[in-house]
């Protein structure tokens, strides 16, 4: 459950800095002895400041994000516990300390089964760290389609188990998840559950005209049912075609 930081106060330079005492004795710590990136092992995070220069408002310097992070793996599985912090953004998720990941996962020997809170496997360039990808693209029908993707504190995670797997020597891989539905650090409304699957794969690299490429085939699925949030609404779809999916 996210849990409000710092106090209001009556100038507004005093709201700021309350917040900023209580931002930094929350995050300052961990990230001075953090050990690297999400997928290496032990305590990590970083901040991310962002300056929006407005030309119909007021320019805007926020702290876009903070993150700390838990990661611990053995041979037969392992556990990640990530946080999230922003404020000033001008979103009704600023000022709030989100469990923003939780999970664990167990080895066998044809796959990986996933449990807790964590991202439904839907979409590369939308669930793959920044960092990790080569060309960072925020596509708007990715940010449309993507699940939970428009359910404010879920941060795009739900709750649920998934099974992953390789196959083809590693060239073919693919995961089926099972969530909820509702999205993450939400009240369950009766929405779901949600069913989400990816594959991918991936040839063996090649040369043509003395350059190297590489051929890589993704594809994704995911259908839930709504019972009080219009899913449909976050896409645009004809009017013809919406009734016969008004439930889905």
């Amino acid at each position: 459950m996210p849990v409000r930081v710092g106090a209001k106060a009556g100038r507004r330079w005093n709201g700021w800095a309350g917040r900023w005492t209580a931002s930094a004795a929350l995050w300052l710590f961990p990230l001075i002895c953090f050990a690297g990136l999400p997928k290496e092992e032990g305590v990590g995070g970083y901040l991310q400041i962002r300056l929006t220069l407005n030309e119909k408002r007021s320019d805007l310097l926020s702290l876009r994000r903070s993150k700390i992070w838990f990661r611990r793996t053995t041979k037969k599985g392992g556990c990640f516990v990530q946080f999230l912090y922003k404020e000033w953004n001008r979103s009704r998720t600023d000022g709030k300390v989100y469990l923003q990941e939780a999970r664990v996962w167990f080895k066998t020997p044809h796959g990986t089964v996933t449990i807790g809170q964590f991202k439904p496997p839907f979409s590369r360039e939308r669930f793959t760290w920044d960092g990790a990808l080569d060309i960072v693209d925020r596509a708007k029908a990715t940010n449309c389609l993507i699940p939970c993707g428009k359910l404010g504190e879920s941060f795009v995670r739900d709750y649920g188990v998934q099974w992953s797997a390789k196959a083809l020597r590693g060239r073919l891989r693919y995961a089926v998840a099972l969530q909820v539905g509702n999205g993450a650090n939400n009240k369950f409304r009766g929405n779901g559950p949600l069913l989400t699957a990816r594959v991918v794969w991936r040839g063996k690299p090649g040369i043509c005209g003395g350059k190297k490429y590489l051929l890589q085939v993704e594809a994704a699925f995911s259908t839930r049912r709504d019972k009080d949030i219009d899913f449909l609404s976050l896409i645009h779809i004809s009017e013809p075609t919406r009734p016969r999916l008004s439930s889905y």
